[in-house]
């Protein structure tokens, strides 16, 4: 509902940014401060004793602030740009979600074997747009180029299943499944990868 309702650019904007962060400071450091702001805000509470109390503008502006920090967990990011993946109406949004996921994976950020799957199937989908297609090409080739297959490893078997459990009205059932072994076999290759992989 959102997507439909808020303008394309705000939504391109908000997700560079939120792409951005997680790039500069990790998942793991934006995790830890959520924590440490949270522990002060309880403090905060604790110190209180739960009675109402008097306070300025500035102390009310500051626990709103880390009411919000305690609120936004960057677990919770990663779900919702993974919602707006699914659900996204807009090609524009679609697109700026996939290029800032794949940037979170070549960057070690962020990588699960369900992503890594979606993003092999979107690729091999004959009904996925040239642009997409396109930008996982290039995003499945710098995988390759960084050695850091190991992704496409834990992929494989989920990929398969799902080609395999596809609906007889789904255009997964025009990817042949050779066609798709071939190319994770030929990216996987030792040549490729970083020693002890295979």
């Amino acid at each position: 509902q959102i997507c439909r309702n808020a303008h394309v650019l705000i939504w391109e904007c908000s997700i560079e940014c939120i792409i951005d962060l997680l790039l500069r400071y990790s998942i793991e450091k934006l995790d830890t401060y959520n924590r440490e702001g949270a522990s002060i805000s309880q403090n905060r509470s604790s110190r209180r004793g739960g009675a109402r109390t008097l306070y300025t503008d500035a102390d009310g502006e500051e626990d709103d602030e880390l009411d919000e920090i305690e609120m936004i967990r960057t677990l919770d990011i990663m779900q919702m740009l993974l919602h707006v993946l699914e659900q996204s109406v807009d090609q524009r949004i679609f697109k700026i979600v996939i290029i800032g996921i794949c940037k979170l994976i070549l960057h070690g950020v962020y990588c699960t074997r369900d992503i890594l799957s979606k993003f092999l199937l979107m690729y091999f989908n004959p009904a996925t747009d040239a642009q997409i297609t396109q930008i996982l090409g290039i995003f499945l080739e710098n995988i390759v180029m960084r050695k850091k297959q190991e992704c496409l490893h834990d992929a494989l078997v989920p990929t398969i299943v799902t080609l395999l459990e596809a609906p007889h009205d789904s255009p997964l059932r025009e990817v042949k499944l050779e066609t798709v072994l071939k190319y994770i076999i030929g990216a996987t290759r030792p040549v490729f990868c970083s020693n002890g992989l295979n």
